[in-house]
């Protein structure tokens, strides 16, 4: 496994459950796009996740190219599945940590990060050397979530510190798998009540190839009712449900290379 710019990269990528091999090291891609060179599309403060992420000053979000689904339906499609991004060193990487941290945000969002995890954590050493801080709360919750354990904890500002939100994007269409998806999530919470926070989410817009996989539509208002009284008939009250009014293009972020 080669390396450049205190990064190890792979000759055959593991790096996610699709475990493709690709030999990333002399610059061919996986299944997720990414390469041998460090993409990323955007940095910015974030002011629309759920208001314990994003708080008062916006979460420090980071976008990175690539993705290890390619889900059809994608609202990023430009940088998910056709590889629009800048590439970066890690250095630079850590920098923009670091600048996200200096405009107040809360803590650091990163977004499809799995397929270049070891430039992401050469980048967050250099950072924390240089003062970054909002990782000593962002460490033990990825680590709560690898090991799905750990109930939710905020601080005084109520910007959660450790834990676990799970997100399920409802879609036009397909009540009955949002309905089995809640079972599952009730048969968590019920078996260790509060150990995650749900978060039942409208905003889905037909981008990219939706239509031709039939799902070329928002979801109407009674859909995603039926799906909120669900989740809280299964006692998954205690989480975030989206306004219908979440489902428009302007609460997608325009992929301009901005704070890239």
């Amino acid at each position: 496994m080669p390396k450049t710019n205190l990064v190890s990269i792979p000759s055959s990528c593991t790096l996610c459950p699709r475990r493709c091999g690709a030999d990333r090291a002399a610059g061919r891609t996986g299944f997720c796009g990414a390469g041998s060179t460090l993409k990323a599309a955007r940095a910015a403060l974030h002011y629309w996740e759920e208001p314990c992420i994003s708080g008062t000053r916006g979460s420090g979000t980071v976008f990175f190219s690539g993705c290890t689904l390619k889900c059809c339906f994608c609202q990023n499609y430009p940088i998910s599945a056709e590889g629009l991004g800048r590439e970066i060193t890690v250095e630079h990487l850590a920098e923009i940590f670091l600048d996200l941290q200096s405009q107040g945000a809360h803590n650091i969002n990163l977004v499809t990060p799995g397929q270049w995890q070891p430039w992401i954590i050469a980048a967050l050493d250099i950072a924390r050397a240089k003062g970054l801080h909002y990782f000593a709360q962002a460490k033990p919750a990825i680590e709560a979530m690898m090991a799905q354990a750990g109930h939710p904890a905020f601080d005084a500002e109520g910007i959660l510190q450790k834990g676990v939100i799970l997100r399920h994007l409802a879609l036009p269409g397909h009540i009955d798998d949002s309905f089995a998806v809640l079972d599952q999530m009730a048969a968590w919470n019920d078996a260790d009540p509060g150990c995650f926070i749900p978060s039942v989410m409208s905003q889905y817009t037909p981008f990219y190839k939706a239509a031709e996989h039939g799902i070329g539509r928002r979801i109407t208002t009674y859909e995603y009712r039926r799906v909120v009284n669900y989740a809280m008939d299964k006692g998954l009250a205690q989480g975030y449900m989206q306004q219908k009014s979440s489902a428009k293009e302007e609460y997608t972020p325009s992929f301009d290379l901005t704070g890239v």
